[in-house]
Order: C-alpha cells, then sequence, then structure tokens
C-alpha cells in the first residue's frame, strides 16, 4: 500500500486505503507487521512523519476528535 506525499510533504493514504486496512481479510492477505523483528516507533527525521502510517500524528488527531 502506497503512501502519498501532499505538498506540505506529509504522508497519507487516501479514504479508499483506510477502509480497507480496517478489513480483516485484506490485512491477512495483504499486511504483514512484522511485529517480531525490531522496529523504530516514532517520527522519522523530518519530524513530521511517523514511521508508522497508523501513527501520523495528523490520523491519531483526527481518531481522538471522534
Amino acid at each position: 500500500m502506497t503512501l502519498q506525499a501532499g505538498e506540505d510533504g506529509i504522508y497519507s493514504r487516501t479514504d479508499e486505503q483506510w477502509s480497507k486496512v480496517a478489513e480483516s481479510s485484506y490485512k491477512a492477505s495483504h499486511m504483514c507487521s512484522y511485529s517480531y523483528l525490531p522496529n523504530y516507533v516514532g517520527l522519522l527525521n523530518d519530524k513530521v512523519n511517523a514511521s508508522d502510517p497508523n501513527e501520523q500524528p495528523q490520523r491519531v488527531h483526527e481518531e481522538s476528535a471522534v
């Protein structure tokens, strides 16, 4: 699943991509968390984008406002 980079440099997914990620059958056949491997959590060096799309600051803010 490809992230889109806006003019402001912030990575995001389309609404269609977010809805697919929410489907358990899609996740099972297309995604792997590699949770058993060491991984980086937090912001990238640009201090704007998160290393995990689900933790993107704007997305977290939108979900907490609901």
